[in-house]
Order: C-alpha cells, then structure tokens, then sequence
C-alpha cells in the first residue's frame, strides 16, 4: 500500500490545510498523513 503524504506550509490562515485535506479525500485520494512545516 502506498502512503499518500500531504506536505503543507502554515500560513495566517491555517484552516486552509483542513480545507485541502477535506478536498482530496472528497476527490479519492486517500491521505495517510499531513505534514505541516511552520517557520
């Protein structure tokens, strides 16, 4: 089984990366993990 990463930067905004998330599993990519860099 493939592991399906999603690499995300943190914003001002971070309820984006829900957003993405929520938005790829809805079109069938099955995320197995988030990453999320902050600076």
């Amino acid at each position: 089984m493939d592991t399906q990463v999603l690499v995300a930067t943190l914003g001002t905004e971070p309820q984006v990366v829900t957003l993405v998330l929520d938005l790829l599993q809805a079109q069938g990519y099955p995320v197995n993990k988030v990453l999320v860099i902050h600076t």
